[in-house]
């Protein structure tokens, strides 16, 4: 009984570690091998079907425990009309029953020699690296591949925040790791720090609203500030990731404002702004810059004490730089740049243009926008406004596929680059539909890389309210099918489930 024991435990090793590298095809590759070495009286073919059990036995343990097997197996049973214990019968008899025909299999058609234990062992064994080291390869790019376990690209590891029905959740690539990290949350909204390394999150849960601040490489999560009922924040880093200033507005009968400062430490402190409930922007020289809703303020960080004062009646769409310095804003639809109180404004497109979308470069100097086509009515293309020139440009309208559609241009971190999401109108025997691209154009230039691309039938995902950028390297994506990360260098795509929210996403080479 030792012998035959022994067999199965080792199989079942085989067929757990084989069909995590592999997936299920290695069941029938480990069974096939065994059948061909090991001999007809230490009945291959039942000592497959126990050892293929046993292994995929341990694999639902251990995702049981670190995954979300137990949710799988309540879900998949309601939908077949089995209890929970019937799926995992039949999970387990999947792969005893594909072990038990190929190791028959290939117990049949084996020449007839004479191996000892040791040698089907050794044999196995030398079969199961050499299939591992087959399967280490760099693969082509997944972006059509269906969603599953996380699982990393070469030299491309993720750690990812996102939101789903269950509320906000961590997905590690490199440690396999899928978990609940705030139960419940509703309303999520999501800010990482310039530098990364963590995530401001505001949300609703019950019965109350909250802004935490959650480390984004240990995952600890600390409070900046709840409050009972239905509430919003504003919240924005400070450029050197060392501090979060968040403002805090109630609806009505649900509590008071707050304007709050949160450093990285931990300690939150109550600037003292008690008209003010928006936190709209950080000024060096130990300002910010916050809102009643009638006119924004650069104050004393320290006690809340007016230092300018801008009125927001007729303007719309107020954008403070990344430094504090200057404004954009739209007036009577006219978009015009300004001093950080208003002064000195200059337009830099008028009515006609049509400008919407505006982001600023992260160096302050730039400004991209979407622009009405001066030539084609209904169509937009991305402009680019230089501080230092007075200048705005953009790129020629005629492409070899036609007149495309421009929007949503976001600039990458270091500010060379901006992406651009690009449609065009197609008429097909099917029907209509939109071929739907994401191109990174390099500023100041024309030169453009179409790093993906679908055809999409109905409704086309509408990214303007996201900014793609994760970093230099790294755009994310919200496809009809769902969000996935690229790399705009090697277009290998990591996909999430089709119902994920992004809310952050860290590269772990």
């Amino acid at each position: 009984m030792r012998r035959p024991a022994l067999q199965v435990l080792l199989l079942s090793a085989a067929f757990a570690v084989m069909t995590v590298a592999l997936g299920w095809v290695a069941v029938p590759a480990v069974a096939l091998l065994w059948g061909l070495v090991a001999r007809r009286e230490e009945r291959p073919g039942l000592v497959a079907l126990l050892g293929a059990g046993l292994g995929w036995g341990w694999l639902l343990g251990w995702n049981a425990v670190v995954g979300e097997a137990g949710e799988l197996v309540r879900v998949a049973g309601g939908v077949m009309g089995l209890p929970g214990v019937g799926f995992v019968v039949l999970t387990l008899a999947f792969p005893m029953v594909i072990a038990w025909g190929a190791a028959v299999v290939g117990g049949a058609v084996k020449p007839k020699e004479k191996r000892g234990f040791g040698q089907s062992v050794l044999v196995v064994a030398v079969g199961l690296i050499a299939a591992g080291c087959a399967s280490s390869g760099a693969p082509g790019p997944v972006s059509s591949a269906p969603a599953g376990p996380p699982i990393a690209q070469p030299g491309d590891g993720y750690l990812m925040y996102y939101a789903d029905a269950t509320g906000v959740r961590i997905r590690s690539t490199g440690s396999v790791i899928d978990s609940v990290l705030i139960a419940g949350a509703t309303d999520i909204e999501a800010k990482p720090s310039p530098d990364r390394s963590a995530v401001a999150v505001s949300y609703r849960q019950g019965n109350s609203t909250s802004l935490v601040v959650i480390d984004a490489v240990s995952g600890a999560v600390s409070t900046v500030h709840s409050a009972p009922g239905r509430g919003s924040y504003t919240f924005v880093w400070a450029r050197g990731s060392d501090a979060l200033g968040a403002a805090y507005r109630p609806t009505v009968g649900s509590g008071s404002g707050a304007v709050l400062i949160a450093d990285r430490a931990g300690e939150v402190r109550n600037v003292g702004c008690t008209a003010s409930n928006r936190f709209i922007a950080w000024r060096c020289g130990g300002q910010i810059v916050v809102g009643d809703g009638t006119n924004i303020y650069a104050v004393d960080a320290r006690d809340c004490r007016t230092l300018a004062t801008l009125p927001m009646r007729g303007k719309s769409h107020i954008t403070y730089s990344p430094d504090g310095d200057r404004i954009f804003f739209k007036r009577a639809g006219s978009l015009f740049i300004a001093e950080y109180n208003g002064a000195n404004a200059q337009q830099i497109a008028t009515p006609r243009s049509r400008a919407e979308n505006m982001r600023w470069s992260p160096d302050s100097r730039k400004i991209a926008f979407e622009i009405q086509s001066p030539r084609y009515s209904n169509v937009t293309h991305v402009a680019v406004y230089d501080y230092a020139t007075g200048q705005t440009a953009f790129n020629s309208e005629e492409r070899p596929l036609g007149v495309p559609q421009d929007n949503n241009p976001c600039w990458s971190p270091d500010g060379t680059r901006i992406s651009i999401d690009r449609t065009y109108s197609r008429t097909g025997e099917a029907g209509d539909y939109v071929q739907k691209q994401k191109v990174i154009v390099r500023v100041p230039g024309n030169d453009e890389d179409v790093v993906v691309e679908e055809l999409v039938r109905g409704t086309v995902p509408d990214e303007r309210d996201s900014c793609s950028w994760v970093d230099d390297r790294h755009i994310a994506l919200v496809l009809a099918d769902g969000p996935r990360i690229l790399n705009v260098n090697t277009k290998v795509a990591y996909r999430m489930p089709s119902d994920a929210r992004l809310l952050y996403v860290r590269v772990e080479n």
